[in-house]
């Protein structure tokens, strides 16, 4: 069964290398450049889909929390780190590019 924690993670996987190709495109980069900042994409999403899985499914885990927060931290957490898949290889392609 596919739950919104591992629905993000293959989100991730497919977001990362289409914004870090579409990041070096928009700054008119080579086909090396493009090349290179899809694998740095998909090196980003493959990175932070882990981490936010691990992050939410111990938050789900958590006997401390009380549900309500712990539903909230679990919905947030999948979207944060998907906002920061968008924005990493973005952020650095601006950073060389400029």
């Amino acid at each position: 069964m596919l739950n919104w924690t591992d629905l993000s993670v293959l989100i991730m996987l497919v977001m990362g290398p289409f914004s870090g190709f579409c990041a070096a495109h928009q700054h008119k980069a080579g086909i090396t450049s493009l090349v290179l900042f899809t694998i740095v994409g998909l090196i980003v999403g493959i990175g932070l889909g882990q981490v936010s899985r691990k992050l939410a499914y111990s938050v789900l885990r958590s006997k401390t929390l009380p549900g309500g927060l712990q539903f909230f931290i679990y919905m947030f957490v999948p979207m944060a780190f998907l906002f920061a898949v968008l924005l990493v290889p973005a952020l650095l392609a601006m950073m060389i590019y400029g």
